[in-house]
């Protein structure tokens, strides 16, 4: 499944997650590896606790830091992309945001 800018992102529940010096460490058995977070990473994985659509990370960021929106848009997707193919987030019905 495709992220773009209307997808509504969360967390997988599967990984283990752990802060670490302001950073996030998580563990996952089903993709058999361990990955770490850097800043903006860690940034976004907490806006994702609930469900979140792409387009309001973005937003979040741009105002936060001095970037393009569409840079911004780009490099989440990219981002978010790579999350999904080790299964530690999921795209979720747009309904189901709270």
């Amino acid at each position: 499944m495709a992220i773009g800018r209307e997808s509504v992102i969360t967390q997988d529940k599967e990984p283990i997650a752990a802060s670490v010096d302001d950073e996030i460490v998580m563990l996952s058995a089903r993709a058999e590896a361990y990955f770490g977070l850097d800043k903006i990473g860690t940034e976004i994985w907490s806006m994702i606790e609930q469900p979140c659509r792409v387009g309001e990370i973005c937003a979040r960021l741009v105002e936060r830091y001095e970037v393009e929106p569409q840079t911004c848009e780009t490099d989440v997707i990219e981002f978010l992309d790579e999350l999904l193919g080790h299964g530690l987030i999921r795209v979720v019905d747009g309904d189901a945001r709270p």
